[in-house]
């Protein structure tokens, strides 16, 4: 378990600023835009506006990088509980 969750950080965390989303990430969740945007044409959805998606594929992206600095602070504080109690 400890090795998959050290992969997803080494795929996800940023290599420059560690509480930044990677810019491989980055750039996948904004590729997925014209993909989706394709995908709604062949299916006769027009109201999809690929601003919309864009400003969603950055929200993603922001609450990733929360997600990560709140996995970050619970392991600081479960490290320091241990720390204190051990």
């Amino acid at each position: 378990m400890i090795w998959i969750n050290t992969l997803l950080k080494a795929i996800i965390q940023s290599s420059k600023d560690p509480a930044k989303v990677s810019l491989t990430v980055r750039g996948i969740l904004l590729q997925i835009v014209p993909v989706i945007l394709i995908v709604a044409k062949l299916y006769g959805i027009e109201s999809l506006d690929e601003n919309v998606l864009t400003a969603l594929a950055e929200a993603i992206t922001t609450v990733v990088a929360a997600a990560l600095s709140l996995v970050s602070v619970l392991m600081i504080t479960w490290g320091l509980v241990r720390k204190v109690f051990n």
